[in-house]
């Protein structure tokens, strides 16, 4: 991934990141970009600071309710996070067990 590409691509999900902790008055606008399916590619990233940051943004998403719960079982992203609890990276297994835990 190209510097600019990663540079856009962080800046979204921190967008996302920050909109879904705020409040879940925001959970329909972040749900129109489609954040499941993004995320299911996206936790599958070789950079640990992106499988870190979809991580922190599974557990956003699921903070205030289960506006998301239909479309992490879709999109089975509960089954992803279960090897990323024994990430190579201290960040990705914290984010990970920690939202793991969350969803089930």
């Amino acid at each position: 991934m190209c510097v600019i590409a990663f540079v856009m691509f962080t800046w979204r999900f921190k967008i996302k990141n920050s909109l879904t902790r705020i409040s879940k008055a925001y959970y329909p606008l972040v749900q129109k970009v489609n954040p499941c399916h993004a995320m299911s590619r996206v936790l599958r990233s070789p950079d640990p600071h992106v499988r870190a940051e979809a991580c922190k943004l599974v557990g956003n998403l699921s903070r205030h309710s289960d506006f998301f719960y239909g479309e992490f079982v879709q999109t089975k992203i509960c089954l992803q996070l279960v090897p990323m609890c024994h990430d190579r990276d201290d960040n990705v297994r914290k984010y990970a067990s920690e939202n793991y835990s969350i969803l089930s």
